[in-house]
């Protein structure tokens, strides 16, 4: 295997734990449509709730092997959820 795969491998498997670790630290998880999203928008949610939300951007399959490997209640019906270009947001703000 090269050296370029190698790496390729080890960051998805480093995304897929960063993402597992978040969804069990913060009570909320909300995945939001990115389609027709500016980055200018996406930024300015980052910016305006910075330490209350983290907003990642993943691969779908990446997202979904991390979901599911959380074991948390309903989590799969959600994980089937999230299609096409998406961002995972995670907070402990009460959505209600």
């Amino acid at each position: 295997m090269s050296t370029v795969l190698k790496k390729n491998i080890e960051i998805k498997k480093e995304k897929v734990e960063s993402i597992k670790d978040l969804a069990k630290n913060w009570s909320v998880i909300v995945a939001t449509k990115l389609h027709k999203v500016r980055t200018a928008q996406v930024m300015a949610i980052r910016k305006s709730f910075t330490g209350q939300i983290i907003v990642i951007v993943s691969k779908n399959r990446l997202t979904d092997r991390a979901l599911k490997n959380t074991k948390l209640p309903n989590i799969d019906k959600f994980a089937e959820k999230v299609k096409g270009q998406n961002a995972l947001m995670f907070t402990n703000i009460n959505p209600f």
